[in-house]
């Protein structure tokens, strides 16, 4: 018996689908709902929202070319629904290449995948990070 349970999971609607097999005591169409109605449930009563990460979370550090860092932080917190235990995948997509940061300024996207729902991000410069100093540049000129 293939079952769908509809749960609301701190405001988020959510579908449970599940499947009940080998039930071999007493009638089987009732033994197959019963089993269903309680591994339904017993789903829902283990998912919950958590916070994945924290709002200022060192995700990424940029640097320039003269060895000057500045780290990138998660701009609000990453919740995700599941249950303890539950591997979550965690993806930091850089903005690209930039030659200086303004502190605050938006410089990768950061996505939590928990199944198929998906919760993200911006990652925002700590500090600014200017380009590289005089002494580097005239170290380097050819």
């Amino acid at each position: 018996l293939m079952f769908a349970k509809r749960v609301t999971i701190a405001g988020r609607r959510l579908m449970v689908l599940g499947v009940v097999l080998g039930q071999h005591e007493g009638a089987l169409v009732e033994a197959a709902l019963v089993s269903a109605q309680r591994l339904g449930n017993s789903v829902a009563a283990a998912l919950h929202m958590a916070t994945v990460l924290p709002a200022g979370t060192t995700v990424l550090s940029a640097s320039n070319a003269s060895g000057a860092t500045a780290p990138a932080v998660t701009a609000a917190p990453l919740r995700a629904v599941g249950w303890g235990g539950a591997k979550l995948r965690v993806l930091v997509s850089a903005s690209g290449s930039v030659t200086r940061l303004r502190a605050g300024q938006r410089v990768a996207r950061v996505a939590v995948l928990s199944g198929t729902v998906a919760a993200s991000t911006g990652a925002v410069a700590r500090r600014a990070l200017g380009g590289p100093s005089l002494g580097w540049r005239l170290r380097h000129l050819l």
